[in-house]
């Protein structure tokens, strides 16, 4: 937990510097508004700022958050600067790229305002035009796993061979089980948090999802982290009555939904928040093949007392 609330704390760096103050007189208050104020101008001074094109603050907020990230930005700027023809092959990425890095840009005293239309007219699956000028409020987090869908598609396609040794590897099928895409253990794997922070195929025990699966031990599940922002979920179901668990289910997300409990508090601080999203939650109608087993069992002796009575009580 510490390691990732230090590359939050990081990702953080290019806007936590640059506090707000009344640039009209920003120095005629107290010796330590003087020296802040110094010393946020000899940073960059002001950040950009996006306009409100009638209803955007849902859009805007995101796109801000995003500008504050040192690891995505470099990220958009590997795969879509000095690359022959980029416009064409990411044109998305290109364009967040460019209104990141003028947000991010150092305005001195000014404070300047710039506009998404560049980047919503070659934005695919966009918030719809007719929300802006409307009363209704699009769903931020679904804005911004539009925006990350789509950077990923781009740097996927962009980087995915074109040649004939592409077609050596052979299509996923549509009823591909996890347990086929199982790989032998090799040394130098990327596994547990030994390498946090690096893109790439991490890997995980097979034993942890499938328990039962011939050379388990010895088998790791490949999954691909392709964004800076992506990351692992797992999640096991258990019984709670007879305390069956069933293999770990893992998944790739780019970010998570966290809900505020009640709003009986004025505040909550992110790890409450997380602590309420890993509670444990009840799952109803499902049944336990343990449980199941167990009551069969259970019926069938029943059974045979009775059949073995029965027969007793004839003889």
């Amino acid at each position: 937990m510490n390691s990732l609330s230090g590359k939050f704390s990081s990702a953080l760096s290019r806007s936590s510097s640059m506090l707000s103050f009344n640039h009209n007189s920003p120095i005629g208050g107290d010796p330590a508004s003087k020296a802040k104020y110094r010393q946020i101008l000899a940073r960059g001074g002001y950040v950009g700022g996006l306009a409100n094109d009638g209803n955007t603050c849902f859009m805007n907020s995101v796109l801000q958050c995003l500008a504050s990230s040192n690891e995505l930005v470099e990220f958009l700027e590997s795969y879509s600067t000095n690359v022959e023809n980029a416009s064409k092959k990411v044109p998305f990425s290109i364009a967040l790229a460019e209104l990141l890095e003028k947000l991010n840009s150092k305005h001195g005293t000014k404070t300047p305002t710039y506009k998404t239309k560049t980047l919503l007219k070659v934005m695919k699956d966009g918030p719809n035009k007719h929300l802006f000028l409307g009363y209704n409020q699009e769903d931020a987090q679904e804005f911004y796993q539009s925006v990350m869908k789509q950077v990923e598609k781009e740097y996927t396609s962009r980087n995915t061979p074109t040649d004939k040794s592409s077609k050596e590897k052979p299509a996923e099928k549509k009823n591909e089980k996890v347990q086929d895409k199982f790989v032998d253990y090799r040394e130098g794997m990327m596994t547990g948090l030994d390498k946090l922070g690096e893109l790439g195929n991490v890997h995980i025990p097979a034993i942890q999802i499938d328990p039962s699966f011939p050379d388990a031990q010895n088998k790791m599940y490949p999954l691909k982290l392709v964004t800076p922002v992506d990351g692992l979920q797992c999640e096991r179901i258990g019984c709670v009555r007879c305390g069956e668990m069933g293999g770990i289910r893992y998944s790739v997300i780019s970010g998570l939904g966290l809900n505020l409990p009640s709003l009986t508090k004025a505040s909550y601080t992110l790890t409450e928040l997380l602590d309420d999203w890993i509670q444990e939650e009840i799952i109803d109608d499902v049944e336990c093949n343990r449980c199941g087993l167990t009551e069969i069992c259970a019926m069938l002796k029943e059974n045979i007392v009775k059949y073995k009575e029965k027969n007793a009580n004839v003889g």
